[in-house]
């Protein structure tokens, strides 16, 4: 399921519609509608970490390993790039599990200030992408999932900015364990810091002539 917010997210949507209601390929020419053939010319840098203060200049936000049923939260920082204005007119996201919202490019430390489209980022100026993904109940990698960023430049529609979305569903994260086999309280151990499961699940930690501790 498609989801789309912003003025130039729902003119995407009336086109689509439009184009299947007159049939869009079958030849009339005059019913289809011009594809953009100018970058938006936002570039996307990933913090790989919420409250990280360096970022990686990239497309693809890998949300690594995500335990069942959890929510798990990346920021993207989008920096006008271009010599001009770039209007952020709304996006589109491939699936309900993602949400979005815009908020200044200032520190995480400091008090967040939402943002609405369509907004204006004037050449060399940035804005924040916070995406909240939703875990699912089953194992294994996040589906093919992505965001699309749209704008204008110049007044005319440009193609629109692609985020990828990766990471793999697990039910425990790196370090813990579902010992008591109760999925109440999930992964409910820490391999490091339980005595009574030493690096894996009812061994205990022992030394001679000591007392248990894990380290």
């Amino acid at each position: 399921m498609f989801r789309i917010s912003g003025i130039r997210g729902l003119q995407w949507l009336s086109a689509t519609i439009l184009c299947v209601l007159v049939a869009c390929g079958s030849g009339d020419s005059d019913t289809k509608p011009t594809p953009p053939d100018t970058l938006l010319g936002l570039e996307a840098c990933v913090f790989n970490d919420v409250d990280a203060d360096t970022c990686t200049v990239t497309t693809i936000v890998n949300f690594g390993a995500v335990p069942l049923q959890s929510t798990h939260v990346r920021r993207v920082r989008l920096t006008n790039t271009t010599d001009g204005p770039i209007a952020v007119t709304g996006t589109l996201v491939s699936s309900s599990s993602v949400s979005l919202s815009f908020v200044e490019d200032i520190p995480v430390s400091q008090q967040q200030v939402l943002l609405a489209t369509p907004m204006t980022l004037q050449s060399q100026t940035s804005v924040v992408l916070t995406i909240n993904l939703e875990a699912g109940d089953l194992e294994g990698p996040i589906p093919a999932e992505f965001v699309d960023v749209l704008g204008e430049r110049g007044g005319e529609e440009a193609i629109p900015l692609r985020l990828s979305l990766s990471g793999t569903v697990e039910r425990c994260i790196t370090g813990y364990v579902d010992c008591d086999s109760n999925d109440a309280n999930g992964c409910e151990t820490d391999l490091a810091s339980d005595i009574a499961h030493c690096g894996e699940c009812n061994r205990a930690c022992e030394t001679d002539f000591g007392i248990s501790v894990c380290v």
